[in-house]
């Protein structure tokens, strides 16, 4: 249940910091511009998207250091937006009763 909890914690967070990203598409696939088979932006590609950012351990005449590879473009758009904070709203809602 707690794992449930926190992937669905985590879910929407994501969703939120990236919604930028994904009004867009909303609105090309809104506007017929684009087909619901062709969305780029699912959660699942943003993950494997990211995924392909690697960090490795380089060993070279005895000197040991990391190798951060470059982020691709949709990769440093996605990590810019998931590092900005989510807009706040004036009035946040309260409580559920």
């Amino acid at each position: 249940m707690f794992l449930c909890v926190l992937a669905y914690y985590l879910q929407w967070h994501l969703t939120r910091r990236l919604t930028p990203l994904l009004d867009e598409q909303r609105g090309k696939l809104a506007a017929g511009s684009m087909e619901p088979k062709h969305r780029r932006w699912t959660l699942t590609n943003i993950i494997e998207i990211l995924k392909t950012q690697r960090r490795e351990t380089v060993s070279l005449c005895g000197t040991t250091f990391d190798q951060i590879t470059e982020p691709s473009a949709d990769q440093a758009r996605l990590l810019k937006l998931l590092q900005t904070p989510p807009e706040t709203t004036e009035n946040p809602p309260g409580p559920a009763m």
